[in-house]
């Protein structure tokens, strides 16, 4: 592992309700991160860029996110926030978009369960913001 070089970042996040400007700071005693969301905790939109997902920020933004993602795994606080991402992202006992309880496992057995999967695609379906992931 070699050194790290001091970065910063500005990316676009394209969110559903709008595009969140979410700046990176790295060097080599420190990570920052900011994102325009209302300083939800945990933010999504972090947790993304964390893990190098690309596919919700501008095309121009790309290669920069993958840059940045390498260079938080090898930061020596980096695998925390990776892990962090990680975890965010497997919790499925809550809805992501409004945190509530009552979701629904389209892979269960239950006649709610079918009922729902034949109208999504998707594996969780939340029953208060009828959002699915």
């Amino acid at each position: 592992m070699g050194t790290i070089p001091s970065k910063k970042y500005i990316f676009h996040y394209q969110g559903q309700q709008a595009t969140y400007l979410i700046s990176v700071s790295i060097d080599k005693n420190n990570l920052t991160f900011s994102c325009s969301c209302s300083n939800r905790q945990p933010c999504k939109h972090i947790h993304h860029l964390v893990l190098g997902r690309t596919v919700k920020v501008q095309e121009e933004e790309v290669i920069a996110v993958r840059e940045m993602a390498t260079f938080i795994s090898q930061h020596p606080d980096g695998k925390t926030y990776i892990e962090a991402a990680i975890r965010y992202f497997q919790n499925d006992d809550s809805c992501r978009r409004c945190n509530s309880k009552n979701i629904v496992d389209t892979k269960a057995k239950t006649f709610s369960a079918k009922l729902y999967k034949l109208i999504s695609k998707h594996r969780y379906y939340c029953k208060d913001c009828h959002w699915s992931w």
